[in-house]
Parts: structure tokens; C-alpha cells; sequence
């Protein structure tokens, strides 16, 4: 009796994958978000933007320690070179602030006390993102990797530029808020940002750790979930600007 072997799917060239995650983030993109869009227009008022900045900041000042845990379950060296490097500019490891101090800089520029924020208690849509980010960050390298850097830091460099250029043309702000964003987006000597820097390295390691088909599952997996999540912080937001 003849046996038929059943065949056993392939993995997609890594491109052709990482172009799908792609096409799967364009519908559920944070910069086609109400918020965002209002502060690209100048049309979020002062209490919105108030709202918007406790709850960034909480979503911030999380994620520092859960990326130290990300550095440490680097498999090899290139890669944890690299991931040092992102880790050592938000924690405030090189020539400026911890980046979650530069944003409460931001937060209080808005005129919310310091009470008023350390005392807040954020949405529950950026609890979902802030806890699904700690879930990521602490588990295996690779589904950090297509979680947090490919589906967060990815992105950012778009939506980050444009909220840094809404700030900067639509609003009073002045050097201090600003520095942040500036860190953040504006470019350097060799032309390029900081967020411009993350998303490229993601985009390496994904190259790297997502050739066989059980990689590309285990981490599309968590992309698309972690895309899903981030998409619902902003979402969440919406409200403010009723």
C-alpha cells in the first residue's frame, strides 16, 4: 500500500513575510489615529493634549525596565550590541535624560502638576498596551524583536514625526517640552533619527530570526497581536477630543 507523504509547508522568503506584516500594520497604524491626526491639524485642545500626555507617559516610564530584561536575552553578541545601544538612549545611559523624564518634561510644559501625575491612573486600553509591551519585552528575543521593535519602533518613525511636527508648528512650545520629540526625531550628522535608527535595526534582526516557517509563525503571531494592542492605546484616546 502506497503511503502519500503529506507535504510540509514552506516559509516565505523573509521579505515577502516581513512585507505582509507590513501590509497587515497599514490598517492598523497609529498615525491614522483621531488623536494623532489632531495634533497634526492644531486642532487638539490644551485638556486633550493634558490627556494624551498622562497617558504616554505612563505607557513611557514602564517600558524602561522591561527593556533592560530584553538586552539581556540578546542570543548573540551582534544583537545585543544593538539592542544595548537602543536601551542605553532611553534609560539615559548616554548624553541625555531617561526618556521618560524628557516626556514628563513635556507632560508638565501642558500645565498638569506633579501630583496629578504621579497620581494617575491610565485607561484601560494603555494598561492592555503597557502590560502586553512587558509581556513582549521579557519573553523570547525574536518575539521581542516582531513585537516591541518591529511593530511599535517600526511605525514610530512615521507617527512620531508627524506629532513632532504638529507640536512644533501648531503650538507654543518651548525648548525644554520640546526636547523629547527633538531627541527623538530630529536628524543627526549622518542624517538620520533616533526612532529612524530603532526601526532599522528591527527591521535587521526580523531578517535574521525569521527564516524557518516556526519562526514565522511564533512571530507574526506576536506582531500582529502587539500591533493590535498598540492600535487600541490610541484608539482609547479618541475620547479626549469629544
Amino acid at each position: 500500500m502506497e503511503t502519500k507523504l503529506q507535504s510540509v509547508p514552506s516559509a516565505k522568503p523573509v521579505d515577502e513575510f516581513l512585507t505582509d506584516l507590513k501590509e497587515f500594520l497599514s490598517e492598523h497604524d497609529p498615525k491614522d489615529s483621531k488623536m494623532v491626526q489632531a495634533i497634526v491639524n492644531g486642532t487638539a485642545s490644551r485638556p486633550a493634549l493634558q490627556k494624551f500626555a498622562k497617558e504616554f507617559y505612563a505607557y513611557s516610564a514602564y517600558s524602561v525596565r522591561p527593556f533592560a530584561a530584553l538586552v539581556a536575552n540578546a542570543p548573540d553578541e551582534h544583537s545585543y550590541k544593538m539592542m544595548l545601544e537602543n536601551f542605553a538612549g532611553e534609560a539615559g545611559l548616554l548624553n541625555t535624560p531617561p526618556h521618560p523624564v524628557l516626556f514628563r518634561d513635556f507632560t508638565l510644559a501642558l500645565g498638569v502638576s506633579e501630583s496629578e501625575l504621579d497620581n494617575h491612573i491610565p485607561l484601560p486600553s494603555t494598561l492592555g498596551a503597557m502590560y502586553a509591551l512587558d509581556k513582549f519585552l521579557r519573553g523570547p528575543f525574536d518575539e521581542a524583536i516582531a513585537g516591541f521593535g518591529f511593530a511599535i519602533e517600526g511605525p514610530a518613525e512615521v507617527w512620531g514625526r508627524m506629532l513632532h511636527d504638529g507640536f512644533k508648528t501648531k503650538y507654543d512650545f518651548d525648548e525644554t517640552a520640546m526636547r523629547f520629540w527633538v531627541i527623538h526625531l530630529e536628524e543627526d550628522e549622518e542624517g538620520t533619527g533616533l526612532e529612524a535608527q530603532h526601526a532599522e535595526n528591527a527591521r535587521r534582526l526580523m531578517q535574521r530570526f525569521a527564516s524557518s516557517e516556526e519562526q514565522q509563525a511564533r512571530i507574526g503571531k506576536a506582531f500582529k497581536f502587539s500591533a493590535l494592542v498598540f492600535e487600541n492605546f490610541w484608539t482609547g484616546m479618541d475620547k479626549f477630543l469629544d
